[in-house]
């Protein structure tokens, strides 16, 4: 049986406009995701 693998990311609470900081934290999960998706679940 396959390992499960979880990637997590916080709910973007919004106090002030949207900057790049809030984008980042989504891009960085993705990329970890995918990039465990190439290596492990070959």
């Amino acid at each position: 049986m396959d390992k499960k693998f979880y990637v997590t990311a916080a709910i973007p609470y919004v106090n002030s406009l949207p900057h790049v900081g809030h984008v980042l934290e989504f891009v960085q999960a993705d990329v970890i995701a995918r990039h465990h998706k190439l290596l492990v679940c070959r």
